[in-house]
């Protein structure tokens, strides 16, 4: 029973307060798929750089820097414990009919997973044109997907058994890999929606026809680089065509 002479202010400070993870968990609880799988992206790309961190100050031999990021990055992967509303996939929209929650998840994710690259190459357009936006995009590109490839490698089994050394040397090589065709499209929002010569006289439907198959296939494209980079460090790995596809699937739709 509370003590009827504490005022209400001390009452309320002696209350443990909610940590940030746990505050973001109770604000996101009944947010839409959408608003959801948005903040997952974003909070995957952060822990991604919280994980390359730990790694990083692991070679060094940094022994509290590394238990720092590994911190910073467990608090990250508490906000993203709530599942994803509906279905992630399109087998799965497809089993279940709710094509709504599908289409919203998609957008989300890729939202998230963009907001770098497109403020990269709005900030390279602004300073240096079309080359400007090209060359922000491809950095804003190489950054987001290289912290999604050292989340996914610390999420896997087997390549989670490569040394620090080589997980952030794989990393790297597989975002080089994949930010060049990822940075298209950063790099055209960038330079103002500017196509070079006789391509920026296509007509409009024909320009958005164009920009969603790119979209889908290059989703599809990086999503077998990465399985090509994995599996050239365990050849026994096989590539996921049904990954490949729901990712090309996603593209588009995005």
């Amino acid at each position: 029973m509370p003590n009827s002479y504490l005022s209400p202010l001390r009452r309320a400070a002696s209350i443990d307060p909610y940590t940030d993870a746990e505050q973001s968990l109770r604000d996101n609880a009944f947010a839409s798929p959408l608003s959801r799988s948005f903040q997952q992206a974003i909070n995957t790309d952060v822990a991604g750089s919280y994980r390359q961190e730990a790694l990083e100050t692991q070679l060094r031999g940094d022994g509290a820097a590394q238990r720092a990021a590994e911190h910073n990055r467990n608090s990250t992967l508490r906000r993203m414990e709530l599942p994803a509303v509906g279905p992630t996939t399109f087998d799965e929209a497809r089993t279940t009919g709710n094509y709504s929650d599908y289409v919203q998840n998609v957008l989300g994710s890729m939202a998230g997973s963009m907001v770098k690259p497109l403020v990269s190459a709005s900030a390279g357009g602004l300073l240096g044109g079309p080359l400007g936006a090209a060359a922000g995009g491809f950095g804003g590109s190489y950054s987001a997907i290289r912290n999604a490839e050292l989340e996914k490698y610390a999420g896997d089994d087997q390549l989670n058994t490569l040394s620090p050394e080589d997980q952030l040397r794989v990393t790297r090589n597989s975002a080089l890999l994949q930010a060049a065709p990822e940075a298209l499209m950063p790099a055209y929002l960038g330079a103002g929606g500017r196509l070079p010569g006789a391509l920026n006289r296509a007509p409009t439907a024909l320009r958005v026809a164009g920009g969603v198959a790119a979209e889908g296939g290059t989703e599809g494209l990086q999503d077998y680089i990465s399985q090509k980079v994995a599996q050239n460090e365990f050849p026994d790995r096989q590539v996921d065509w049904d990954s490949v596809r729901e990712n090309a699937i996603a593209g588009l739709i995005g």
